[in-house]
């Protein structure tokens, strides 16, 4: 598991780049629904763009600018197009992949409760958000600490929901399918580290079975 080191390193990044995103930074933290609206969008649009020393350092500015706090409050907008920005970028600055740093990411977003605020959109009616919500868990969970932080506060019982081993929503949708393999890998990365909690053989077990059925779908 990565390192968390105690001080953050000099943010790296183009004076156009910095300049847009203090502009987002002051639009995400507006009075205005609309100009929130516009931010989270954008931050979305950016995100999954860039990689790399630019991905890094885009992380790293969302914690040191204070962007995380008001980023995390709009996944309670009930507006679809705003909440399914905010987890797309939750999740991806979640992922060490993206930013070799994100488990400072992780902590900074979950003084905010993160995590809860994610939970509700598991259960959403439309297969895209789940997805996202789903998605940004199994970024969450490649973290020790998060996996163990989701367990607490009920993601294992909400991802098993999500794991369509029998019955007609395994095959009928592509979007489905994409959520059960999600919910199965995250469980797996929560059961791995949280060995001695009493649900993580029964979640495994279902993990595993969920990942079987969709192997014979794809065979």
């Amino acid at each position: 598991e990565e390192e968390d080191e105690d001080e953050e390193a000099d943010i790296e990044m183009e004076p156009e780049f910095a300049a847009e995103l203090e502009g987002l930074l002051d639009q995400i933290d507006s009075d205005s629904m609309q100009d929130r609206e516009f931010a989270v969008l954008e931050l979305a649009r950016v995100v999954v763009a860039i990689d790399g020393e630019l991905a890094r350092s885009f992380g790293q500015y969302l914690r040191v600018s204070g962007m995380i706090e008001p980023l995390v409050v709009l996944l309670d907008e009930p507006l679809p197009a705003v909440h399914d920005a905010a987890l797309l970028v939750i999740g991806l600055i979640a992922s060490a992949t993206f930013d070799p740093a994100a488990l400072r990411t992780c902590k900074a977003a979950s003084e905010f409760d993160a995590i809860p605020r994610v939970l509700p959109h598991l259960f959403s009616e439309r297969p895209a958000t789940k997805l996202l919500a789903a998605m940004a868990m199994q970024h969450w969970c490649e973290h020790g600490q998060m996996a163990r932080l989701a367990l607490k506060k009920g993601a294992g019982r909400a991802l098993q929901r999500m794991l369509a081993v029998q019955g007609t929503a395994v095959g009928d949708d592509p979007t489905n399918d994409k959520i059960s393999r999600v919910a199965a890998r995250t469980l797996t990365s929560i059961a791995t580290v949280n060995r001695d909690a009493e649900s993580a053989y029964s979640m495994h077990r279902a993990t595993q079975e969920s990942l079987e059925a969709l192997a014979r779908l794809d065979a």
